[in-house]
């Protein structure tokens, strides 16, 4: 069941011939979000709902899949994980510290190329860049090797 903070997804309307941003929501939409929602909502712990039982669900939608998730997720307090190839998996609560580490993990790893590409960028350019650039891009390159430290173990 939907809560009632939920609005219906929103599909592109086909008869919007002077405007075709406009959009309309649909009862299809808001049917089959349900049955995915309750579907999340009723796997166990370390459970998973299986790709095909998804792909029936879904009927073709797959955009409403994360929706969903993120719905349960948000309403119930809990945490998903794909499994590719196998479906969508409901992590116990011991496995959810695993989310953040490697969240970290990757925000360190994309924090650390930046850094590595201002610092080539400065030492190429030495001479070129104007002051106030280079006052930017050094002030840039703080911050990030904040962010990294802040990321470590």
């Amino acid at each position: 069941m939907l809560t009632p903070h939920v609005k219906a997804h929103k599909t592109a309307s086909n008869d919007t011939k002077d405007n075709p941003m406009a959009f309309v929501s649909t009862t299809e939409n808001l049917e089959i979000l349900s049955a995915v929602c309750d579907a999340l909502r009723n796997l166990e712990p370390d459970e998973t709902v299986s790709k095909k039982r998804l792909d029936n669900l879904l009927r073709g939608k797959q955009h409403l899949l994360a929706k969903a998730r993120t719905m349960v997720e948000k309403d119930d307090g809990c945490v998903f994980a794909t499994v590719i190839g196998v479906g969508v998996k409901k992590l116990p609560p011991s496995k959810v510290v695993q989310v953040g580490e490697r969240a970290r993990i990757r925000a360190s790893r994309g924090l650390s190329k930046a850094q590595g590409q201002i610092v080539g960028v400065v030492r190429s350019s030495e001479g070129i860049i104007p002051a106030v650039d280079k006052l930017k891009l050094t002030n840039e390159l703080n911050k990030l090797g904040l962010a990294v430290e802040f990321c470590r173990d």
